[in-house]
């Protein structure tokens, strides 16, 4: 436990605070009428990213590619 209170040290947690957490209502109810869902924990992520207007830094592009105006790029290319 101690090692990963550690490591999480060097990092900034940012929460589901209540600006992502419309974001994620309003981009889940979008992706699934378009039958295009992501799971619950990416769109989490992204809408956190996007309530700080931060990049999100993933490999995973096809899927984060999704969501509408997230900026985000792909580091391992």
């Amino acid at each position: 436990m101690k090692t990963i209170i550690a490591f999480l040290a060097n990092f900034k947690i940012l929460e589901l605070a209540k600006y992502a957490s419309e974001i994620f209502a309003k981009t889940k109810a979008s992706l699934k009428s378009q039958g295009n869902i992501i799971a619950d924990m990416d769109l989490m992520i992204a809408s956190i990213t996007l309530s700080h207007q931060f990049t999100l830094v993933s490999n995973n592009t096809k899927h984060f590619q999704r969501v509408e105006k997230l900026d985000l790029e792909n580091w391992s290319l």
